[in-house]
């Protein structure tokens, strides 16, 4: 039986997402709006046929309509959708000719009289504006990706550019993709669902204009942050943007994080989480031994670390308690953090210990219990049991959120929050010496077995992530991990051949987002308790390629992978797709649920990729 939080989760999102599109209207009566819900939906239905026709590369159409085929010549057809005794619903799409193109929908619903044929009144009229990419918004080979809440981003070179580049897809309510926007006013926000990926901006008069970017990272709320350099890995910064939560005081467009305690620092990593950032830097020269955390952003829980838990701050601040130790990766979760620690001067990796503080609502500070409820300073993580011996070499937190209001009581009070639980925090392990026997561990959440253990207890301590015969990490050896708000994934390779390295997910199966073949949302979800194999089969687009890297969002995946035949890396994403979020084109509704893919799909990089991002306004809440 799947937590209640969850459910509850489940319904208010796709109660919020089946509001796409709010209709400014003149007329509040049932039949007007009635009747606008059917223009609307034809309005939609010209853009999914925009869509197809636009991946079949039939591009030779100036108008398209019910009774006009992709070449624009006539397909025999009725030039409607449906109609009743007195009315008719049609659609008709046009496409500019300007560079990138711009597409227009026009739903219409027109009423005639008794005899079927003459027309009266004027037509309800809905539309749906959307760009198509230009030819510069194809990305070459990708570098990394991350996926998160509503949208996904990845490095890598695009046609033309040496230096890489960051590319975004999926909502952009409130420039998570790195475009001039709107800010969020209130509970309205102004949605593009963009399905392929686009260049963050990077012109010459942009933060990351002639940068190369080394690592990026996205958040659940719209916030994504990057490592960038113009000249050498010496002058590499923090760069942010997205939208302001809270105290996470962001710009809508990329900007360098240089103020408070980062100034001057060499940035080597940064993590966006649900309320606040860290990043890891060396505070001399190209000096690992000097590597210190920082963080900025809400601090209730004391997820910032320096000891306090303030409102939060908008700069940068040093992690307390890190005097004579070195950092060796930090991660920013759901109100708190953690990060792998070197605990003496030497920076051997055996050294390298997990260390957590902020919120432990949910056993994610793996102290072994959930008191303190918080930690506002470092505070390590059980050492015993499985991890006793281990070498560490990576670790990855989680993301949970709180919804937005929605709705209002009469005294404009905020009603319906609901808050999604963290799932786990995880570590990659072997036995010293031993790096053939790379394990996942993880502790905290695990409401939907994301630990991977077999059950679904919350586990305050770190657990061994199962490798039995009944788990698909058996006989293999797990090179990258992350822990997504519901799932986990992992990339791993059968020991010995690490050519051969596979995808691996485990978890809630909400919209197909393990990739397993099974589940879809309209099916509604399942739970996998241990390690299964992302598909291969006929259908996925992961058949014969070498994972290199993985990113858990909410409800999608995403990866990098390897064609072996021609060396070339590409973006792979799976889930659902509402905004956009697997980047192959697809986006939006399938009825009353949203669109989702179950096995892995190419993320479209292509210059005639599939329709692009259309607008509206919405007075609901995303998320």
């Amino acid at each position: 039986m799947l937590p209640i939080v969850i459910v509850i989760s489940l319904a208010i999102t796709i109660t919020a997402l089946a509001m796409f599109r709010v209709i400014t209207s003149t007329s509040t009566s049932l039949n007007q709006q009635y009747y606008q819900q059917i223009a609307q939906e034809a309005a939609l239905s010209g853009e999914d046929a925009a869509a197809a026709c636009l991946k079949s590369g039939a591009n030779s159409w100036t108008t398209l309509g019910p009774n006009i085929d992709c070449t624009g010549a006539s397909n025999g057809g009725m030039n409607y959708l449906s109609k009743d005794d007195n009315w008719q619903s049609t659609y008709s799409v046009s496409v500019s000719t300007t560079t990138p193109k711009t597409y227009t929908s026009v739903g219409s619903v027109r009423f005639f009289k008794s005899d079927g044929v003459t027309p009266i009144g004027p037509a309800i009229n809905e539309s749906v504006k959307w760009n198509g990419p230009s030819a510069t918004d194809g990305v070459k080979t990708i570098a990394s990706i991350s996926t998160s809440g509503t949208f996904s981003c990845a490095t890598g070179n695009n046609p033309g550019i040496s230096n890489t580049a960051a590319y975004c897809w999926g909502l952009d309510a409130c420039a998570q993709l790195g475009k001039s926007s709107p800010t969020c006013p209130g509970n309205t926000v102004t949605t593009d669902r963009i399905a392929y990926p686009l260049a963050v901006p990077a012109a010459a008069t942009d933060a990351l204009g002639g940068k190369t970017i080394t690592s990026l990272s996205t958040g659940i709320y719209g916030k994504a942050c990057a490592v960038a350099y113009s000249s050498s890995a010496a002058d590499a910064k923090a760069y942010c943007w997205g939208p302001k939560n809270g105290s996470y005081a962001q710009p809508t467009i990329p900007t360098a994080v240089t103020a408070g305690a980062l100034s001057g620092k060499i940035v080597r990593s940064v993590s966006a989480g649900s309320n606040h950032a860290c990043a890891l830097a060396y505070t001399s020269g190209n000096n690992p031994s000097t590597a210190q955390a920082y963080c900025w952003g809400q601090n209730t829980y004391g997820q910032l670390g320096n000891g306090t838990t303030s409102a939060g701050n908008s700069d940068p601040v040093l992690v307390s308690g890190l005097t004579g130790k070195s950092v060796l990766a930090v991660n920013a979760g759901f109100d708190y953090t953690c990060a792998l620690i070197y605990t003496t001067a030497s920076e051997n990796a055996s050294n390298a210990k997990p260390f957590c503080w902020g919120s432990n609502r949910y056993g994610q500070l793996g102290s072994g219990s959930t008191s303190p409820a918080q930690r506002t300073a470092l505070g390590a993580v059980v050492a015993s049991g499985v991890l006793s011996g281990k070498t560490i070499t990576s670790i990855t937190t989680s993301q949970g959120h709180t919804s937005e209001c929605s709705g209002y009581d009469g005294d404009g009070n905020c009603i319906g929050q609901y808050e999604v639980p963290s799932g786990p925090v995880c570590v990659i392990a072997y036995p010293t010496s031993q790096p053939q026997q790379a394990s996942p561990y993880c502790w905290g959440g695990n409401f939907n077995s994301e630990i991977g253990d077999g059950s679904t207890t919350q586990r305050n301590s770190p657990t061994a992530t199962a490798t039995d015969a009944a788990s698909s990490l058996n006989g293999k050896v797990v090179t990258s991990i992350s822990a997504g708000e519901t799932h986990t994934c992992a990339v791993a390779y059968p020991a010995g051949n690490p050519t051969q390295s596979s995808a691996h997910c485990w978890g809630w199966n909400m919209c197909g987002k393990l990739g397993v073949g099974q589940n879809s949302c309209a099916a509604g979800p399942s739970t996998y308790r241990k390690p299964t194999a992302v598909s291969i089969a006929t259908g996925s687009a992961l058949a014969g390629k070498n994972v290199t890297a993985i990113s858990a969002g909410l409800l999608t995946t995403c990866a990098v992978a390897q064609d072996t035949t021609v060396e070339t890396s590409r973006a792979y994403c799976w889930g659902a797709t509402p905004y956009g979020e697997v980047g192959n084109g697809t986006k939006g509704l399938s009825g009353s649920v949203f669109k989702s893919f179950n096995q892995p799909q190419a993320v479209d990089v292509s210059s005639s990729s599939a329709v692009g991002p259309s607008s509206s306004t919405t007075n609901s809440p995303i998320y």
